[in-house]
């Protein structure tokens, strides 16, 4: 029975043997196949750390030492990566001006030998691409990369994922904030001091790649603001304001900004043709009454003003309107007494009416239609008038006319307000009658 158990442990102390033998075998082929890839000085320092096993060329390893040595030789083949990893994170730290503990640089180095994802050799040689990369930023990108280390120094510790991706980030929005610098310095209402953007660190990360629909947006805005300073109405400067503040409180939103911005301009578009007919009616002469002067001087204020907000214009815009329909009520009150008057004219007097006179056949659409002529149709009429009133001089006193023009405005005078005789002249030439109000 003893004999029976000692050969059992004898046998299963031979089996163990054999398999940290087989493991020995297989961590020397591995390391065999590394040894290319270590630089001589990672080679010489390995073999300067197993000079004490050289023994074990000439002599047998016992067996029972097998697993120890060999634990010992794969400590010894990793220290000179993992001081070569521990110099590459250092140089790496020193390009973005970084400095970090010694405990949190033993973390570091510590994830990526325990990490099974990559091995110390392709850790190594990642680091050897990053500082490639690193080397070839400029200083904010740079500083955007020290900035997110500082913040989470474990990024050190994956340069093949996490480490990698904050790179490639940063070169990424470097290329696109130095594309949308470009095409914002086309245009002359960019305000110049908040670029290039890629000299901001604020900007990072920035992986918006919409250039096209941002050209577009920007084509947009520039057509409105010609458009406009037409009426010397300076949208520029409302861009540069509106726009300035967008690039310097988040970049990475603009084109929704801009969005914003171009739908406020689109309403004003929509004014273009309240500005027009204003902008003719401006132009036209003998239209001189309060109300006529009151919206041009409410246009001129409008262009004289100076906009921070295209909203600012858009109210200054909706009080232009409402200026210009109390105006449009107005000539339509004054078209509807002068019509009365050459109706009344040619009925009484027998006189022929204006040649435009009867061609309008709805006074307020063509005064939407086409303001100026309307007006200047106006205008003709009245002069009209005044040409039949020289006529009427001949046969009528100057009191009659001015009776008989304000019976035909008003409908209605005081009676002790003339003279006898101008009441006979109007007598004479149209109907009128006598009403007695109780006081």
């Amino acid at each position: 029975m003893v004999l029976k158990e000692e050969l059992e442990t004898t046998i299963n102390r031979l089996e163990e043997n054999i398999r940290q033998y087989n493991q020995f075998v297989e961590w020397l082929d591995k390391a065999g196949k590394d040894w290319s890839n270590r630089t001589e000085a990672e080679q010489t320092s390995f073999l300067e750390r197993i000079e004490d096993y050289e023994q074990y060329q000439e002599n047998e390893i016992p067996p029972d030492q097998i697993k120890e040595i060999r634990q010992e030789l794969e400590e010894a083949y990793k220290e000179p990566l993992i001081e070569a990893l521990r110099t590459r994170i250092d140089k790496f730290l020193s390009i973005i001006d970084l400095e970090l503990s010694e405990v949190q640089l033993d973390r570091i180095v510590s994830r990526i030998v325990d990490n099974n994802k990559s091995t110390l050799d392709s850790a190594r040689g990642q680091f050897d691409d990053h500082l490639i990369s690193v080397d070839a930023l400029d200083e904010i990108p740079r500083k955007y990369v020290r900035s997110e280390i500082q913040r989470d120094p474990s990024l050190l510790s994956s340069p093949g994922d996490e480490l990698n991706d904050i790179l490639n980030e940063t070169t990424e929005s470097y290329e696109q904030l130095k594309s949308l610098s470009g095409l914002l310095s086309e245009y002359t209402w960019i305000p110049e001091d908040e670029l290039p953007l890629q000299h901001s660190v604020d900007n990072y990360p920035y992986l918006s790649d919409n250039t096209d629909v941002i050209r577009k947006q920007l084509d947009k805005l520039d057509e409105v603001a010609a458009e406009f300073s037409s009426y010397d109405i300076n949208l520029e400067e409302v861009y540069r304001e509106q726009i300035g503040e967008i690039l310097t409180q988040d970049v990475s939103n603009i084109s929704t900004r801009l969005s914003t911005v171009a739908e406020d301009t689109d309403e004003l578009l929509q004014r273009q043709p309240l500005l027009e007919s204003i902008e003719q009616i401006s132009k036209t002469d003998n239209l001189d009454d309060s109300t006529t002067n009151n919206l041009i001087e409410t246009y001129s204020r409008t262009k004289g003003k100076e906009y921070n907000e295209v909203q600012d214009l858009k109210l200054e815009l909706s009080e232009l309107s409402s200026t210009y329909e109390r105006w449009q009520k107005h000539i339509i009150e004054e078209w509807e007494t002068t019509a009365s008057i050459v109706k009344t004219y040619c009925n009484q007097f027998e006189f022929d009416p204006p040649a435009e006179f009867n061609q309008i056949d709805e006074f307020s659409t063509a005064l939407s239609k086409n303001p100026k002529e309307a007006v200047n149709i106006l205008i003709r009429t009245r002069e009209w008038i005044s040409g039949r009133n020289s006529e009427l001089e001949t046969e009528l006193e100057t009191a009659t006319i001015e009776l008989l023009r304000e019976l035909i405005e008003q409908g209605e005078v005081w009676l002790g307000d003339y003279d006898i005789e101008a009441v006979e002249g109007v007598q004479n030439s149209i109907p009128i009658k006598l009403t007695i109000y109780d006081k």
